[in-house]
């Protein structure tokens, strides 16, 4: 096998390592670019997020872009005397198109960052250089990013931005550079960290929502598969909320109840976005107990006993449906909520089995807090399979932590529209590897780009300049280096038969002794 990423020997020998590792730290630039939407996805403007990473106010009069696109920024305004002042720490935004636009495009700019522009040509969706400089010609910041390489294939028409990492670290290459987290990325907030990040909610039900039911009219126990994201719901009713019997009141989907305690839900929704922590909400038309499940997991119940219970279980009091009741205020849904396909599963209990009424209907939300982390850490693609007619025939994923990953919700792409997904089922045991089998196409000229994905969100992406005689392809170390070749590895650690270099480095001496005189 053969590495794809082979780099060409420097001059600079030991320079080069240095900085691979890391060691050597980017002049501090006072200006910088933060977050680059190169190739939106169809129908989405591009932008360019620019950050002051000093704390002194800085005049941008006059600055201009000297590679790239083209725009000048405004000089100094009598009728706006701070209109051309870059604040400390601020972050802006250049813009293709006007104000209005933007923001309708990407909700989630903060209301108090400055956008700029229109600017006039093109952001490449191949790649180029970008220069901002000052008035005098001087280079602020520069960067030269490219689709192709180890740039980061998800930030290349899925959707998601390039992003920088660390603000203080180089701004040209791509180490310093990943894409977004969230789809259409942070523009306007400049680079995130732990203690500021922002938090979205979602609605996910209101009281007229509609539910998937059963009344369970054969008094059967339904056991916890129900409540499972993959359980079979096809042979059950669907309406709308309300959902009751009372014989004074009109519910748009009336229940019987025939002696019965417990009646069933289930509801399916899409999250999208990358979350460190997630909280939801719930408030309840209610008659008598309820009990809420994610994804299989119980997540809250109200007015029921605790412990185990089942389809036999009584409420632990009666109570009128029509006042509405908090049944949940900030739960905790971290470990539950998944990015992409979600399925709420509802039990209603009644007091007594004799009786005449019962009742349901919610409204649900979730506030989660967006993800700082890569979205390439808990499942990846560590191998691929082609087939005698050079398309893919199957894909290996790995999960690299501790925990087991539900493959639910998730799907393999080739495209990036994801127009030609394919839904992924089943679970990756922790630090274990799974090969799916399936069928993808790929370019005839032997590009490969390949998306393993979650709703909207990319989470890893894979893009490989293919020889046809290539029958495979493995990650090693996983998430990192390519290698193609023959053989594969199907369903265990990888192991690339010829990735060892014909030349290392043994030794390095970085601090010789001064008073020996000794060389390093």
């Amino acid at each position: 096998m053969k590495s794809k990423h082979t780099p060409a020997l420097k001059l600079l020998f030991l320079s080069g390592i240095c900085a691979t590792l890391g060691l050597i730290p980017a002049a501090a630039e006072q200006v910088i670019f933060t977050e680059i939407q190169y190739n939106a996805k169809a129908g989405d403007p591009d932008f360019v997020e620019i950050t002051n990473n000093t704390g002194t106010p800085l005049d941008m009069g006059k600055w201009y872009f000297s590679d790239g696109i083209d725009y000048t920024f405004p000089d100094f305004n009598a009728a706006n005397t701070s209109a051309h002042i870059l604040k400390q720490f601020e972050t802006i935004l250049v813009s293709p198109v006007d104000e209005a636009t933007l923001r309708d495009a990407y909700p989630n700019i903060p209301e108090d960052t400055r956008i700029f522009g229109p600017y006039s040509g093109a952001l490449s969706n191949s790649g180029e250089k970008l220069t901002l400089s000052d008035k005098n010609g001087v280079v602020m910041t520069t960067i030269e990013y490219n689709d192709g390489g180890k740039w980061p294939a998800a930030a290349d028409g899925t959707g998601h931005t390039l992003t920088r990492i660390n603000p203080n670290l180089s701004n040209g290459e791509w180490r310093n550079w990943e894409a977004s987290a969230q789809p259409s990325g942070t523009p306007g907030r400049g680079p995130a960290t732990e203690g500021d990040l922002p938090t979205f909610t979602t609605e996910i039900a209101e009281t007229t929502s509609t539910w998937k039911y059963d009344q369970n009219t054969a008094n059967l126990d339904r056991g916890t598969e129900w409540r499972e994201s993959d359980f079979d719901d096809d042979s059950w009713s669907e309406g709308a909320g309300v959902f009751g019997r009372n014989s004074a009141d009109p519910f748009n989907t009336p229940w019987t109840t025939g002696g019965r305690f417990t009646y069933y839900l289930r509801s399916e929704f899409q999250f999208d976005g990358l979350f460190s922590s997630a909280m939801i909400d719930i408030e309840s038309h209610l008659d008598d107990g309820v009990i809420f499940y994610l994804n299989g997991k119980e997540i809250t119940r109200f007015n029921m006993p605790s412990g185990a219970i089942n389809f036999e279980t009584p409420a632990s009091s009666g109570r009128e449906w029509q006042e509405l009741a908090e049944i949940a205020s900030g739960i905790d849904i971290s470990s539950a909520l998944r990015t992409g396909r979600n399925v709420l599963a509802v039990e209603v209990h009644n007091r007594a089995a004799g009786s005449s009424d019962i009742a349901f209907g919610a409204n649900i939300s979730i506030t989660a807090t967006e993800s700082l982390s890569s979205p390439l850490s808990n499942l990846v693609i560590s191998e691929i399979h082609f087939s005698e007619d050079d398309q893919i025939d199957w894909i290996e994923l790995h999960a690299p932590g501790n925990s087991t990953v539900s493959l639910s919700g998730m799907a393999l792409a080739t495209t990036r529209s994801f127009k030609n997904a394919v839904d992924l089922s089943g679970s990756v045991a922790a630090g274990g590897y799974l090969s799916v089998p399936l069928t993808l196409e790929v370019d005839e000229n032997g590009d490969v780009d390949l998306f393993l994905i979650q709703g909207n969100s990319v989470i890893d992406a894979v893009r490989l300049d293919r020889d046809n005689s290539e029958e495979t392809f493995q990650s090693f170390p996983v998430g990192e280096e390519w290698f193609g070749g023959a053989g594969h590895t199907r369903d265990s650690p990888n192991d690339p038969v010829s990735r060892q270099s014909s030349i290392v480095i043994n030794e390095i001496m970085y601090d010789s002794p001064s008073d020996h005189g000794t060389a390093e």
